[in-house]
């Protein structure tokens, strides 16, 4: 890495707002890159000496400031000496966040390498580094080592992230985890701070405490030793605080091991019972037993006040012990009957309609459904595609047409239904920690199997409000162009628009339908992500309305699930997010590693999803379009940044000048010394595709060759257009043109090849060499791609005319 620019860092990372500094290698020494985004971390300054370098600035939103150093060190000891002496001293003389990482070249234990010599007095000195620093070495997950030798007999870890103790109390949560490796004996670290914050654990005040004397005595104890000065209010609320820090430490000492007294107590007295089975008891044994049947019922008679307590319940004089039941009222809401909609006019199928979604498949239809699906594709996680049930469908359609019926059986299919919607449960996570599972009350849940009805036939339910309420002319909606096409509402999914005139009728009318949908339903509409958007009205109106609705107030341009409202289509600025899109999913690091086919599929993916959505909505203009292009362009011929590739061209195209020939690649400014731009064979002119192609020694003398075993004789031209015009001049018949015009594009296609061999490998030409090249190409390309057989690689060499013309004669038969 002797030389880094933008577009070597581009090719790294995939978004556009980076920064970076660099140290160059230094002959066998490798060179040092850091690169991070500009968005987050503001640099200040760089630090750099050898073996290292870093950069200083603040980081995030709170502007922590950061010393950031990457590492790589020498391999001899005197210089690791004078690497850590120096990052020593920088780390002294400037507190703060520091994060050191790279290659250190040592390791701290034994442990750490496995294999080869370890030196005792260098793992001593780097772990006096560490300490003397005050750096946090983190242990790492996923591995334990990070440099492996290509024989594999010797692994260590080199690599490490070490943090200054301040560092820690910004993050408190980091790990560091070793990633799988690639083609490098190193391996990539990753370290990522996974703190989630739960917020404060609520402190809660359980009465069966006070029960307890130690309890009592130790609020009694605590209070009067608090001295705390100020007015009354102050004391007091100083004295509640500090008291509930002492009661939380009393009730994980005491009350949070009563499920842990509990066991220990039932599995002593279950003993003492199967030795009071067999033998009679001894005087302390049964002493033993009476207290620990004491201990036991005081700590269930505790839990079970607590669940009292947690259930919110006053039924202490009943006394009702059951645990299961106070918990179910943890989470259980009151039964009540909802509104039903009746008088509601739905879509409805037909009894034919009905009776055929019921009928048992036919084989006719097993059979056309297999056959109008891609063979190469796979129904299942097995892997038999549906080429296989093509050839084998008489074999296996017994059996797919019993699993048809059975699967399709009325009272099965709707017992799976009713198991979806009545078996299903969830456990919540409470400070970290999973709870007991409990069954929903409500049957579907976002991501369930089933969910689409809660899309289907709940969005179905609130048309049939809407409607009604425009039926009755309680809601007027808008009216489209000049006929009397008029739209009240849009849905999608769990999304609602609706249109309507701005009248305080029709904003009480909606505020009516939405009441009555959360009473009909049981779900409650999120009338914070709601907006009142209104067209050529009064703001102060506007105001009152979103005022009315209790929603928030829009305005036009926005955004409606992704598409853009409002805006103006021919400005660049309002496809700018388009383009943004289009850039980071088809980045040059996505790309690095794949093939051409694997980029014309990631391409076509990307379009699926993103292009192809908006543009069918509006129509994109030209200019958007052609920039797209561009992208998707440089990302198939593997262009990084501003920084152009040429891209590979189809014969045809040798006539519009896209050849990537010493002149054309000049032209495109990828050639830069003019003195180099002759022909790799004669030497004497500019390589032009022209001259390559026709005019230099060797490719005349093959084309002479070409015509002499055509049975021709021609003056050959002088550009590529004219000897295209002569080959099809000379022609085959005229059924087997695609054939023919194999021989033009093997002689043109042997002499590239042999110009990049020349080039690139430095080997040498011959003519006679390339025409029998021609001779083998030809023949194979009109064998294999065209079907042409029926005659051997000898009689094509001989006349390859005569071939053609035979074969032409045996199509014309059939």
């Amino acid at each position: 890495m002797e030389r880094v620019d933008k577009c070597l860092c581009r090719m790294v990372w995939d978004l556009d707002n980076f920064e970076w500094v660099a140290q160059p290698a230094n002959g066998a020494s490798g060179g040092i890159l850091i690169i991070w985004n500009s968005n987050i971390f503001k640099k200040i300054g760089c630090l750099e000496g050898a073996g290292f370098l870093g950069v200083v600035g603040f980081w995030g939103e709170e502007n922590i400031p950061c010393y950031l150093v990457n590492v790589y060190s020498p391999c001899d000891l005197a210089s690791k000496r004078i690497l850590w002496e120096n990052l020593s001293n920088k780390i002294c003389s400037n507190k703060g966040n520091w994060c050191i990482a790279g290659d250190f070249n040592a390791i701290r234990n034994l442990q750490e390498r496995k294999g080869g010599i370890s030196v005792r007095r260098e793992l001593k000195e780097f772990n006096e580094f560490i300490e003397i620093s005050g750096l946090v070495n983190l242990p790492m997950i996923g591995r334990k080592f990070t440099l492996y030798q290509p024989n594999g007999n010797c692994m260590s870890r080199l690599d490490r992230f070490l943090f200054f103790e301040e560092w820690m109390l910004n993050w408190t949560d980091l790990k560091q985890w070793g990633l799988a490796r690639s083609l490098s004996d190193h391996c990539p670290i990753l370290v990522k701070d996974e703190a989630c914050n739960w917020g404060p654990k609520p402190f809660k005040f359980y009465n069966v405490w006070l029960q307890d004397l130690a309890f009592r005595e130790m609020i009694e104890k605590q209070w009067d030793s608090f001295n705390i000065q100020g007015w009354g209010g102050f004391v007091l609320k100083e004295k509640m605080k500090l008291l509930k820090n002492s009661m939380k430490v009393w009730t994980r000492n005491h009350v949070q091991v009563v499920d842990k007294q509990i066991e220990e107590a039932k599995e002593t007295i279950a003993k003492l019972d199967c030795k009071g089975e067999v033998q009679q008891l001894s005087e302390e044994e049964g002493i033993l037993k009476r207290d620990l049947m004491l201990t036991l019922w005081q700590n269930i008679q505790t839990k079970e006040e607590m669940a009292r307590q947690k259930s919110r319940m006053t039924w202490m004089k009943e006394g009702d012990a059951n645990t299961s039941f106070f918990h179910w009222n943890l989470f259980a809401k009151d039964d009540w009957k909802r509104p039903v909609l009746e008088g509601m006019e739905f879509n409805k199928i037909s009894e034919a309609e009905k009776e055929l979604l019921i009928e048992p498949f036919l084989e006719s239809e097993v059979k056309a459904a297999v056959w109008n699906c891609d063979s190469a594709k796979a129904p299942g996680p097995d892997g038999l595609s549906f080429g296989f049930l093509k050839t084998e469908l008489e074999v296996v359609k017994d059996d797919i047409l019993k699993f048809l019926a059975d699967f399709h059986i009325k009272s099965k299919l709707r017992g799976w239904i009713r198991e979806c919607l009545q078996t299903n449960s969830i456990s919540a996570l409470l400070n970290g920690s999973l709870t007991k599972e409990f069954t929903m009350r409500r049957g579907l849940r976002q991501r369930d199997p089933l969910a689409l009805f809660l899309f289907l036939i709940v969005a179905e339910g609130l048309n049939g409000i809407i409607s009604s309420a425009v039926e009755k002319a309680l809601f007027e909606g808008v009216q489209i162009g000049r006929g009397d096409l008029r739209i009240s509402h849009l849905q999608f999914a769990d999304d609602t628009l609706l249109m309507g005139k701005a009248t305080e009728e029709n904003i009480w009318t909606t505020k009516c339908i939405m009441q009555a949908f959360e009473l009909v339903s049981g779900l409650k509409i999120n009338y914070g992500k709601s907006s009142l958007i209104g067209i050529n009205v009064n703001d102060v109106w506007e105001k009152e309305m979103t005022c009315l609705l209790n929603c928030k107030s829009g305005s036009l341009p926005c955004k409606y699930l992704g598409i853009p409202l409002g805006v103006d289509l021919r400005r660049i600025a309002t496809w700018k997010p388009l383009i943004d899109t289009l850039k980071r999913k088809l980045s040059s690091w996505s790309g690095r590693f794949l093939s051409l086919g694997g980029r014309i599929t990631l391409i076509n993916a990307v379009l699926t999803s993103l292009s192809v959505f908006i543009m069918s909505f509006y129509l994109l203009p030209k200019s958007i379009i052609g920039e797209l292009d561009k992208i998707r362009r440089r990302f198939l011929w593997g262009g990084v940044g501003e920084r152009k590739k040429v891209a590979w061209v189809a014969w045809e195209n040798l006539l519009h000048k896209k050849l990537p020939t010493k002149d054309n690649l000049a032209t495109y400014g990828i050639l830069t010394d003019h003195n180099n731009l002759r022909c790799c064979w004669c030497n004497s002119s500019t390589e032009t595709p022209d001259h390559l192609l026709v005019n230099c020694n060797l490719a005349s003398s093959l084309w002479m060759k070409c015509y002499k075993w055509w049975g021709k004789k021609y003056v050959l031209g002088n550009s590529c257009m004219m000897v295209l015009e002569q080959h099809k001049w000379i022609g085959g018949p005229k059924s087997l043109d695609k054939e023919w015009n194999f021989i033009w594009f093997a002689v043109v296609w042997t002499l590239w090849l042999g110009r990049n061999d020349r080039i690139f490998k430095a080997k040498e030409a011959k003519a006679y060499y390339f025409f029998q090249l021609v001779q083998t190409r030809s023949f194979y390309w009109a064998k294999n791609i065209a079907g042409l057989d029926g005659f051997s690689l000898t009689n094509w060499c001989k006349n390859p005319i005569k071939c053609l013309k035979t074969k032409a004669k045996e199509k014309d038969r059939v």
